[in-house]
């Protein structure tokens, strides 16, 4: 469970990084 909970923190992280991105290409 505990490792669970730690990639899904990483993939979260992840994501929110990714969708930051695009949303500023998508801003310019």
């Amino acid at each position: 469970m505990k490792w669970s909970f730690f990639l899904l923190c990483i993939f979260s992280l992840g994501f929110s990084e990714i969708y930051e991105d695009t949303d500023v290409q998508n801003t310019i």
